[in-house]
């Protein structure tokens, strides 16, 4: 069993925005593909969907966001589905793959969530200040993570353009 930490963190986020909600949808990248996770209280496992394609791969998981990792004969599946060369062998861990997936979770971002709910399911910072208010260069890289992690949810077009570069957002109320 995994403890799918960051999976139940982003879930209780969520929870905030949709109190009676029983469905939550999470995006992560992983070895070159997009997925979705969907998570439905009342279902005791966790459903994978491949963005492009119409697989799934669906894993168990308790009420205190444990996932069964060992996957006995089902590994070949697994690997496949995640796009995992059998060249990992003996040493590879679904385990350490999953917390890899539970790292990489964000909650996925519905087109009609207004800015005030984004920054709720987010907890994103300074949830006063959500509107453009003028880029700021920087002679380092001086950014924050959690300046990046806004502009990304709030502004992607512009998060697309500033990536690599040394430069903030300032958002203003």
């Amino acid at each position: 069993m995994t403890k799918a930490v960051n999976l139940q963190q982003l879930f209780n986020q969520y929870l905030v925005t949709y109190p009676t909600s029983q469905l939550a949808l999470f995006d992560f990248h992983v070895n070159g593909s997009d997925y979705t996770l969907l998570y439905k209280t009342s279902e005791p496992e966790i459903l994978f969907a491949k963005v492009g394609v119409r697989d799934t791969l669906k894993l168990p998981i308790g009420r205190n966001f444990n996932v069964k990792t060992y996957l006995g004969d089902q590994i070949g599946n697994f690997k496949e589905f995640f796009n995992i060369p059998n060249g990992f062998g003996p040493n590879f861990s679904p385990s350490t793959f999953f917390l890899e997936i539970d790292a990489r979770l964000r909650l996925s971002i519905p087109s009609n969530m207004t800015a005030q709910q984004k920054a709720i399911a987010y907890d994103l910072e300074e949830q006063d200040r959500l509107n453009y208010g003028g880029i700021i260069r920087h002679k380092a890289n001086h950014y924050t993570q959690k300046n990046r992690d806004k502009v990304e949810i709030l502004l992607p077009d512009i998060f697309q353009t500033i990536q690599g570069q040394n430069i903030s957002i300032k958002f203003i109320p």
